[in-house]
C-alpha cells in the first residue's frame, strides 16, 4: 500500500510487510504462552498479575490483525478481478488447514470426556461446529475441541465484517466512533446474555463465553482500524516524536502488576497496544522489533495452536507443579526453566507445522484463486476486460 509507507519490507503479493507487526505477533504469542505455562510453575503472587494481564497477548494478536487485514484488503481491492471471493479464499487457506489437522489431534489427546469448557463432552456436534467455525457463539462449542479455539472463531467470524467495515468506516474519526459504540455496545449485549443463558449453564461457563465471543472483542479489532488511519494519515510524513516504545512497554508491565483488578482490563490494555504498535512504527525499538521476535511472529499462529500440545507434553514428563511449592525465588527460576523449555520446543514444532501444513495451504489457496481467475491480473486487463474474462 504505497500510502503507508512503513518501515518494512514490501510484500509484492499485497499490502508493505511490516516488521514492527511480525514483531507484536511474535510479542502477543510470547504473552500467551506465558499464561499456559504458570499451571505447571506457578509465579509467587507478587508476580500474579502478569499471569492474567498475559491473556490479553490475544488481544495483541487482533490489534495487529485487524491493521494488516485493512492494509491489506485496501491494497488489492482495486487490483483483484474479484476481490470479496478472494479476500475470504485467502483467510480460509490461511487458517483452516491448521486447524482442521489441530482438532483430531487435540481430539484424541486431551479426550471426548466432559471438561470445564466442554461440559457436555466431545461429540460429533461439537466437532462439526468447530471445523465450520461456527463454535464461538455456543458456551459448550466455543473453546471445547481446540485448546484456544475461541479465538480462531472469533478471527474467522471478523473476516466477514471487515468488507462491510471497509466500505463504512473510511476515516479516523469514524473508526473511532464505531469502536467507541462496539464498546459499550459490547458490554450491554454480554450482561443480555449472562441473564438469558442464567441457570443453562455454570456461571463459570457463561461467564467465559461472554468474554471470549465475538460482540465482546469486536472493540479490540477496530482499534486495528484507528491505528490504520493514524499511521495512514501521517505516511509520507517523517514519524513525529512520542514515547518511546520501550516506555510504553514498561508501563503495560507495571499495569500489569498493580491494575489486575482493573474494570475491563482487556479493553485497556488493547488501547495500550495500539499505542505501542504506533511508537514501533514510528521507531522500531531493536528491544522490541529484532530477528528473534520477528521470526517467534511469522510462525505464531503454528505456535499458537501448538504450543498446548507442548505444553501438554511437558506435564506428561512429569515437569508439573508439585504440591509443594518453593521459594519465590526458587518458583520464579522454575518458571523461567519451563517456559524456555516450552519455548524452544513450540519454536522447533511450530516451524515444521509453518512450513509443512501453513505455507502449502496459502499456496493451494493463490493457486486456486488464480485459477477461478478471482486474482490479481494485468491493469489494461482490469480497465477493459477481455470477453469471457474474470
Amino acid at each position: 500500500m504505497p500510502a503507508v509507507a512503513p518501515p518494512g519490507a514490501s510484500d509484492s503479493r499485497g499490502a508493505p510487510h511490516l516488521e514492527f507487526i511480525d514483531a507484536l505477533r511474535g510479542w502477543a504469542f510470547l504473552a500467551v504462552m506465558f499464561v499456559h505455562v504458570q499451571p505447571l510453575a506457578p509465579l509467587p503472587e507478587a508476580l500474579g498479575g502478569l499471569g492474567t494481564a498475559a491473556n490479553y497477548g490475544v488481544q495483541l494478536f487482533f490489534v495487529a490483525s485487524a491493521l494488516t487485514l485493512f492494509m491489506s484488503y485496501e491494497s488489492r481491492i482495486n487490483r483483484d478481478r474479484r476481490p470479496l471471493a478472494a479476500f475470504f479464499l485467502r483467510r480460509l487457506f490461511r487458517i483452516a488447514p491448521l486447524f482442521w489437522l489441530a482438532i483430531p489431534t487435540y481430539t484424541w489427546l486431551l479426550g471426548t470426556a466432559p471438561r470445564a469448557m466442554a461440559p457436555l463432552g466431545i461429540h460429533l456436534p461439537e466437532i462439526l461446529a468447530t471445523a465450520l467455525f461456527v463454535h464461538g457463539w455456543h458456551p459448550s462449542t466455543i473453546n471445547a475441541v481446540v485448546p484456544g479455539g475461541w479465538s480462531i472463531a472469533v478471527e474467522m467470524n471478523f473476516y466477514l465484517l471487515l468488507p462491510i467495515c471497509f466500505t463504512v468506516l473510511t476515516n479516523l474519526r469514524r473508526a473511532v466512533a464505531a469502536c467507541l459504540l462496539a464498546f459499550v455496545a459490547s458490554i450491554a449485549v454480554s450482561v443480555f446474555a449472562r441473564r438469558w443463558l442464567a441457570g443453562a449453564w455454570s456461571d463459570q461457563l457463561i461467564s467465559d463465553f461472554t468474554y471470549y465471543w465475538l460482540p465482546r472483542q469486536l472493540p479490540v479489532f477496530l482499534l486495528g482500524f484507528v491505528l490504520f488511519f493514524l499511521i495512514r494519515g501521517r505516511a509520507g510524513a517523517r514519524p513525529s516524536p512520542g514515547l518511546p516504545a520501550e516506555a510504553i512497554a514498561a508501563l503495560l508491565v507495571v499495569a500489569a502488576l498493580v491494575g489486575r483488578r482493573l474494570p475491563l482490563a482487556y479493553f485497556w490494555f488493547s488501547c495500550g497496544f495500539a499505542w505501542l504498535a504506533l511508537a514501533l512504527w514510528r521507531r522500531p525499538a531493536p528491544l522490541l522489533v529484532n530477528r528473534l521476535t520477528r521470526y517467534v511472529g511469522q510462525v505464531s499462529y503454528s505456535a499458537y495452536i501448538t504450543h498446548f500440545l507442548v505444553a501438554h507434553l511437558l506435564d506428561r514428563l512429569g515437569l508439573g507443579a508439585s504440591s509443594a511449592g518453593p521459594s519465590p525465588g526458587l518458583a520464579v527460576a522454575r518458571f523461567l526453566g519451563i517456559y524456555l523449555l516450552c519455548a524452544a520446543g513450540t519454536l522447533v514444532l511450530s516451524t515444521v507445522t509453518h512450513k509443512l501444513v501453513e505455507v502449502p495451504g496459502q499456496e493451494l489457496g493463490r493457486s486456486l484463486i488464480q485459477r477461478l481467475g478471482y486474482g490479481t491480473g494485468p491493469r489494461v486487463a482490469q480497465a477493459k476486460p477481455a470477453p469471457g474474462a474474470g
